[in-house]
């Protein structure tokens, strides 16, 4: 093989940069797809279209010394009928046809096994390279036009795995989490390892050998998740009536495919298998122990040392970010979950704002036996110093009915009259279009009939939304425990109102579409990139400093006189402005 030999190279649906880097590096590459999936739009819905497949592989792919193939592919385009028809020399045509109700056509299953037909041609030493995606199987209905009409054929179900005679068992999976194993590899996705998600799980095939079953000798796991299920593997594929073998390489989804790529063919590849052709030029033996410069072998092994320590003190920080993760569940559980798990995310919160008696009655109902009441009671109960709080918690796909809102002043007037005190007060919880992001949600998402009714019938109205905030206002130190508690006991719409600030002005002109706010400063300082409240009525918005100038200066801090400061928030002339008091 001639010494500047550049590898053949067929990049199946690769990022259009990771093609153009390797095109730069001179490589022989080929772009190659398995198609785009095309979306139909129907004018009546016995309308029907025959499609053809839309991939591109080159017909001497078994030429080629490697194909990489990204199952990750997500184009989509709109169809186009003249597309799907070419001139047909002969007396019949083959398509697939669409029906109602299908409005995507995937092509790309049924394309890995015409993948798979051109693989199976290769006689000589290859590489196939694949990076999963998640395991779709899609029916497909084929038709074929002959000179008196159209004959359907008998529907066949294809997957996008098909792309080998036989795969090793996998299932769906999703997780950004691995396990690095200790191999050669381990380098490599350690570098990697922030830009690593998988969406399968493999199961190790078997053979039957000497009366057991093994792991197949030619299969080896190079990486797994957290739950020790493999995501990545090499295989080796025996090419039949031939001395010669493939390798399969399956990974997991890896952001920059270049950097992987380029790395994993100049640095680990040509070590690991110098028998193959493409890789002989590099002389790679010369990288053998046999051959190791002096100190070569002790700096590796200081360099494995390192490895070693770092992918420990990885794991250590990995188990504390999952503690600190079951620890503080319940915040998220408050802007996530409903019925039981959102009760309970809340009787947490309670507890965590240190309110002495929190009494949980569906728990408490649950645990006696006797109690055989069908009546509907609160959610949740708190036995404050002057009285008591019913509380009723909902987490719902929409926003609150007037049925909802009012479902907990039913609990406050029945507790009133067991108690034969007018010391009860109620407080409705929402975690409201729980399936949206809460930035994205309506908020408050109470309308202002029902913050009025509220305010008459003597109860109160929040979303978990507020009190997920609440948490890191305090733990900031703008509000204290005690006041949001207060605040949680107001009637309509509660607000939590900051304790632990001092007003430092008003604006006294406003520029820069009101994100440069120009106000007298008189003894309180003020530094760049410190934290300060707008005060709107009566809400309170958080904004960042990111500049400050004093008579056309920029300072990083200044404690008086006519100020400037560049906001990350928009105010107004009616705007306050708040520090945190030290």
């Amino acid at each position: 093989m001639e010494e500047n030999y550049k590898p053949q190279i067929c990049l199946i649906d690769l990022e259009e940069i990771t093609i153009n880097k390797f095109k730069d590096l001179k490589y022989n590459i080929f772009k190659g797809t398995l198609g785009k999936k095309i979306e139909i739009n129907r004018p009546f819905q016995n309308t029907r279209f025959n499609l053809k497949l839309n991939y591109e592989l080159p017909p001497n792919i078994h030429e080629y010394d490697i194909v990489v193939l990204n199952l990750k592919y997500d184009d989509i385009y709109l169809f186009n009928v003249d597309e799907h028809s070419k001139i047909i020399s002969g007396t019949k045509e083959h398509y697939f046809v669409s029906k109602y109700p299908e409005n995507v056509f995937n092509p790309r299953p049924a394309s890995t096994k015409v993948l798979k037909s051109f693989i199976n041609k290769f006689k000589k030493k290859y590489i196939f390279i694949v990076f999963s995606d998640h395991y779709q199987e899609t029916t497909y209905t084929p038709v074929t036009i002959k000179e008196f009409g159209e004959i359907e054929g008998e529907e066949y179900v294809c997957n996008n795995y098909m792309y080998l005679e036989s795969h090793p068992n996998l299932s769906n999976k999703y997780g950004e989490k691995i396990n690095i194993l200790d191999n050669t590899f381990s380098s490599l996705f350690n570098k990697h390892k922030s830009q690593i998600y998988y969406n399968i799980i493999i199961q190790e095939p078997q053979i039957y050998r000497n009366g057991e079953w093994i792991i197949d000798p030619n299969f080896k796991t190079i990486l797994k998740n957290l739950d020790n299920e493999t995501i990545s593997f090499i295989n080796i594929l025996k090419i039949p009536d031939s001395y010669n073998y493939g390798l399969y390489l399956l990974f997991p989804q890896i952001q920059n495919k270049y950097d992987f790529l380029s790395e994993l063919f100049e640095d680990y590849l040509p070590s690991l298998f110098p028998d193959f052709p493409f890789f002989s030029s590099k002389q790679n033996w010369i990288n053998n122990e046999k051959y190791y410069l002096p100190n070569t072998e002790n700096l590796l092994r200081e360099k494995t040392n390192i490895d070693n320590l770092y992918n420990d003190e990885i794991k250590r920080l990995d188990k504390k970010i999952e503690k600190n993760r079951k620890d503080f569940q319940f915040l998220h559980d408050l802007i996530l979950e409903t019925d039981e798990k959102l009760v309970d995310a809340v009787e947490k919160y309670l507890k965590w704002l240190v309110f002495k008696n929190v009494i949980n009655l569906d728990i408490q109902k649950a645990d006696d036996s006797n109690k055989k009441s069908s009546i509907k009671e609160e959610d949740l109960q708190v036995e404050l110093d002057n009285g008591l709080l019913v509380i009723e918690v909902k987490g719902i796909g929409g926003s609150s009915n007037d049925s909802d809102c009012r479902e907990v002043g039913k609990y406050k007037h029945r507790r009133e009259k067991e108690r034969k005190k007018f010391d009860v007060f109620g407080l409705y919880i929402v975690n409201h279009q729980r399936f949206v992001s809460p930035e994205s949600r309506t908020n408050p998402p109470f309308s202002h009939k029902q913050i009025e009714d509220a305010i008459g019938e003597e109860r109160g109205l929040v979303t978990t939304y507020e009190l997920f905030k609440l948490y890191f206002d305090i733990e900031d130190g703008w509000i204290s425990k005690e006041q949001a508690k207060k605040n949680l006991l107001e009637y309509g719409l509660v607000k939590f109102i900051p304790d632990n600030i001092i007003s430092i002005g008003k604006p006294k002109e406003i520029h820069g579409n009101g994100k440069i706010i120009i106000f007298d400063l008189k003894n309180h300082k003020i530094t760049k990139d410190q934290t300060i409240l707008l005060k709107d009525n009566e809400r309170y918005i958080k904004a960042n400093i990111l500049n400050i100038k004093l008579n056309d200066e920029d300072v990083n801090e200044i404690d008086n006189g006519e100020v400037g400061i560049l906001s990350d928030k928009k105010a107004t002339l009616d705007f306050e402005i708040f520090i945190k008091m030290e």
